[in-house]
């Protein structure tokens, strides 16, 4: 509807097209009443991020429902401008349930009203910026409690969970403070403040937009022990509510740069182990993500098609070492974590896309890293570091260079330099020479652990 009367309109496959009766300018705001109805679509779990309704009991048999639509879109559900480049700027969500149940979603509750049918609607509103696959809905037979942060209870966390995980989730959400306070340092306040901090116990773990998905709760998860290294942290909840900040806050605008959301997101749960347990361990922990690297595809999709139905697992994996290796190159922690806060603050509430992102870099740093960026964002080998060891004179020499894909790719890599000490050596694609005095080839070592690279070392 249009002021009142009915327009025209014509469907292409998930694209409707309406036609308007008279131009419409730009700069004007106008409003349209759409009507729709259908079956809800369902996850073809055959497909890799193909999302739909989820149609599940809980423990005791009551229905539970969520919605998650990360791949497909927002449009599987409700009408809306199906692409990442362009967000409302704030959002009213009314859902009607059965009184028994209860209905959770992005924001803040304004009001419940009951209806007849032994029916309840929910009202919930979104102050800020939402990308449409974040706009959400979880229904089940849910119980809440709350808490704040902040010295003046700077904003509200409700928690929803099945009445059976009461206890279970009290003990996996004293974790929630000190992962918010580690991310506030740092990459700036959370970015939601006015709509506060839901988190949701579901069928399936999601970063929706202040109303974080964390998947079901068991009694392992409640214990929060990481088999890698004891560490007593839920990856699940460090990881989604990582996305307030990557991937909410500052979101890409295709999928094609799903990357930043994730790799930031992967890479956040690492930052979270070095506020709880230092540098070193956090560094064993994003190493143990050298072994779920696929190398099947560029973590750069195509862009303009909704690029998102193959395996994007290594935008989590290798994107998260990729971060690391910037990290390293940069060798200045303060610059570091000035950048990744500068980054939230330059791109507060707006899409971006790699090129935002590596101009941002390259400018803060001083440094040209496009060539790194490339070799790692658009193809799936990683640059291999070619060492060759000869002695002359009883002298160890390196002969070093790099094999990559981009043409004259140059990126800095800490090496042993002496006997208990390393510094950069800046290999290109042309081979180079260093003389190593009073050091043994045995004793020679690549920082590896610091940089995601191959190393190849010749006879």
């Amino acid at each position: 509807m249009y002021f009142g009367k009915k327009l025209s309109f014509s469907r292409t496959y998930n694209a409707v097209f309406v036609e308007f009766t008279d131009s419409l300018k730009a700069g004007l705001e106008k409003e349209i009443q759409v009507f729709y109805h259908g079956k809800p679509k369902e996850p073809n779990r055959t497909i890799p991020q193909d999302g739909g309704f989820i149609w599940d009991k809980d423990n005791i048999g009551n229905p539970w429902i969520q919605v998650v639509c990360q791949g497909s879109g927002a449009s599987i559900w409700w009408p809306n401008k199906d692409h990442l480049s362009d967000e409302p700027d704030s959002m009213k969500i009314s859902v009607t349930v059965p009184d028994e149940l209860m209905e959770i979603s992005n924001g803040t509750l304004l009001r419940t009203t009951k209806l007849t049918g032994k029916r309840i609607k929910y009202d919930w509103y979104v102050s800020y910026p939402i990308n449409n696959y974040n706009v959400t809905l979880n229904i089940g037979k849910y119980v809440s409690f709350n808490d704040s942060i902040g010295k003046e209870g700077d904003f509200g966390i409700n928690y929803y969970v099945m009445p059976y995980n009461l206890t279970n989730a009290k003990k996996l959400f004293t974790q929630v403070k000190p992962l918010l306070s580690c991310y506030e340092k740092l990459y700036g306040e959370y970015p939601f403040k006015k709509d506060g901090l839901a988190i949701i116990e579901t069928p399936y773990p999601m970063e929706h937009q202040s109303a974080v998905a964390i998947g079901k709760i068991t009694d392992e998860r409640a214990k929060s022990s990481k088999e890698f290294l004891n560490l007593n942290f839920d990856g699940n909840l460090v990881h989604e509510v990582a996305h307030e900040w990557w991937g909410n806050n500052v979101s890409c605008k295709d999928m094609a740069d799903i990357w930043i959301h994730e790799a930031f997101a992967t890479y956040s749960e690492a930052m979270f182990v070095e506020c709880e347990y230092g540098y070193e361990i956090s560094q064993q922990y994003l190493n143990e993500y050298k072994n779920k690297i696929k190398a099947k595809y560029p973590l750069v999709g195509v862009y303009n098609v909704n690029d998102f139905f193959y395996e994007i697992g290594d935008s989590y994996s290798k994107g998260s070492l990729f971060l690391n290796t910037l990290r390293h190159i940069i060798d200045n922690d303060s610059l570091w974590f000035e950048i990744l806060k500068g980054l939230q603050i330059q791109f507060r509430y707006k899409t971006i896309d790699k090129n935002d992102v590596i101009n941002y870099i390259n400018k803060k740093s001083n440094l040209d890293l496009t060539p790194v960026f490339d070799q790692y964002l658009n193809y799936t080998s990683l640059p291999e570091l070619l060492i060759k060891p000869i002695m002359e004179n009883g002298v160890l020499n390196i002969e070093y260079k790099w094999n990559a894909d981009v043409k004259d790719f140059n990126m800095p890599v800490k090496v042993s330099l002496s006997k208990g000490k390393t510094g950069f050596i800046y290999p290109t694609t042309s081979l180079k020479k260093i003389a190593l005095e009073n050091l043994n080839f045995k004793d020679f070592e690549v920082e590896e652990d610091e940089f995601l690279i191959n190393v190849l070392f010749e006879e």
